[in-house]
């Protein structure tokens, strides 16, 4: 379903350039959740390999988030 749409953006956007960006987001979007659904349904324990990634990338952004704090160093955009 999301195939159709993408590719017809994708080649629309050889004429109108906003429109390839638009199909490659609809790509960069959807792939993850293909992923997603893919490992949902894949056996038994599809549903706990989900929850278990989704588990594991919250956790180690949140540690690296109050790693970065305490550690400190040059801020990568110092403005903001």
């Amino acid at each position: 379903m999301i195939g159709i749409p993408a590719l017809l953006l994708l080649a629309a956007g050889f004429f109108w350039p906003p429109l390839l960006w638009t199909g490659l987001g609809l790509v960069y979007v959807a792939l993850p959740c293909v992923g997603f659904i893919v490992l949902r349904q894949a056996g038994a324990h599809g549903w706990a390999t989900v929850i278990y990634i989704l588990v594991v990338v919250w956790g180690t952004d949140t540690a690296a988030y109050f790693a970065g704090r305490q550690i400190g160093g040059p801020k990568l955009w110092p403005r903001v």
